[in-house]
């Protein structure tokens, strides 16, 4: 095809040269040694008598070069890349360069680029599973340049598109606070060329919590930006705030039982040493009654740890004889309590209303003294009862402490251990009830218990 030597040079040339008919079925005229390299054939083999170039090529490449060669370029040169199928039934890529000579005649060279095919369709395969990845992964994922602007943005985020080429210093609806802070660890992360794993991030204006971890994006060991994942864990730290809470809540009651369970014990034990001292059996109807109460704090105390709200057993109940069962179990002989006047029935667990007016009971024997004198009498509200309270002639609680009264661990003597009211706060939101503090008549403490029915 060629003299030389120009021929030894093209007969060196990866592929072959050649020159071959554009009629079907593209018989082969001529053709460099290259080909029986790339096809496992000489010229002869392709020159139309039994087949042709296009015999080998793979049947569904087959139109797309027909199309290309039925109009060659004279001028120009036509590229197209198909694949055949080799004398040993191998499959090979080529692409073939051609231009035309004359109307019937194409001359080009084809080139084995099968390598370079796969490696192409590895690339497009996997920006393929990359783009299905942005598409569906359930999770904020974004590429950024090293200026911090967004390169690419996964779909998860409602307004994907509006960020692309922005940095979060421009994007609009996020908290200011929160932008400078992700902004500044993008910054730390290309600068620096370190990663941020797992960092919490919470944004109160949405009540959003979210989970963000950031890698350097390095491209030829030279950091190019940053690729970063966030997610949103709302519901996962609700759930261990919750889990906290209840931890917290359990502790409150383990200890709530050993406060509440003292005083019945101690009656307990004084009543068991009088009727061995005595002989006196009635000590023992006594002691009987405390270990009765006992057990009815145990059984309040684990229903109230193991839900947020209580199935009460309520029953109609009367204030003053609930008043009477609780005062036998504060160990405080000189103190006093008065009764109301009035019937006051409220709808109430009767178990736990009376741990209710323990509590207060012992908090006025606590803080007021052993003599302290408590009374009960009925609140009232445009003539209707609404309400009780309990009230001591005690110091009273200052004002500023007031709002705290009610916490756990919250007490003003040395020996309390500040749960009482805690548990009292309980019971009475469990039944609906609202209860607050304020100044008695004669300057002691007044806790009143409201919304009763």
């Amino acid at each position: 095809m060629f003299d030389s030597p120009l021929k030894a040079v093209v007969d060196e040339t990866p592929g072959t040269v050649y020159r071959r008919s554009s009629s079907r079925p593209q018989p082969v005229e001529r053709a460099t040694p290259g080909l029986q390299e790339l096809a496992g054939l000489e010229a002869s083999d392709l020159d139309g008598d039994e087949r042709g170039w296009l015999d080998i090529v793979v049947e569904d490449d087959r139109p797309a070069l027909v199309d290309v060669v039925s109009e060659p370029p004279r001028e120009d040169v036509e590229t197209i890349s198909y694949r055949i199928e080799t004398d040993c039934g191998d499959e090979r890529w080529v692409r073939d360069r051609f231009r035309a000579v004359s109307d019937e005649q194409i001359e080009g060279f084809v080139v084995d680029v099968t390598s370079s095919m796969q490696e192409r369709r590895e690339l497009k395969a996997e920006v393929n599973r990359l783009d299905t990845v942005f598409e569906s992964i359930p999770a904020h994922v974004y590429v950024k340049d090293r200026d911090g602007r967004h390169v690419r943005v996964s779909k998860h985020l409602e307004f994907a598109e509006d960020v692309v080429g922005k940095t979060d210093l421009e994007v609009e609806g996020i908290a200011d606070e929160h932008i400078e802070e992700s902004y500044a660890d993008d910054m730390r992360v290309v600068e620096e060329d370190v990663a941020i794993i797992d960092k919490e991030e919470y944004l109160p204006e949405i009540q959003q919590w979210n989970r963000t971890s950031k890698q350097p994006l390095r491209v030829d060991d030279e950091v190019v930006g940053l690729v970063g994942i966030t997610r949103r864990i709302t519901d996962r730290k609700l759930t261990e705030q919750e889990l906290q809470r209840r931890t917290g809540r359990l502790e409150e009651f383990a200890e709530a039982l050993t406060h509440d369970i003292r005083n019945p014990l101690n009656i307990a034990r004084g009543h068991a040493e009088l009727a061995m001292e005595t002989g006196d059996q009635s000590h023992v109807n006594e002691v009987v009654a405390s270990l009765d109460r006992m057990d009815e704090i145990i059984d309040d105390v684990i229903a109230l740890s193991q839900a947020e709200g209580v199935d009460l057993d309520t029953t109609t109940v009367l204030i003053s004889d609930v008043c009477q069962d609780a005062w036998r179990s504060v160990s405080a002989i000189d103190a006093s309590l008065s009764l109301p006047d009035q019937e006051i029935l409220v709808e109430a667990d009767r178990s736990q209303l009376s741990r209710v007016l323990e509590n207060l009971f012992r908090n006025s024997v606590k803080h007021a003294g052993s003599d302290v004198s408590i009374e009960v009498e009925a609140v009232e509200s445009g003539g209707a009862v609404t309400g009780f309270a309990v009230e001591d002639d005690g110091p009273g609680i200052p004002p500023d402490e007031r709002e705290n009264v009610f916490e756990t661990q919250y007490t003003i003597t040395d020996n309390g251990s500040g749960v009482g009211l805690s548990i009292v706060t309980d019971i009475v939101e469990a039944h609906n009830w609202t209860i607050s503090v304020t100044d008695g008549a004669d300057g002691g403490a007044r806790f009143e218990i409201t919304g009763v029915e």
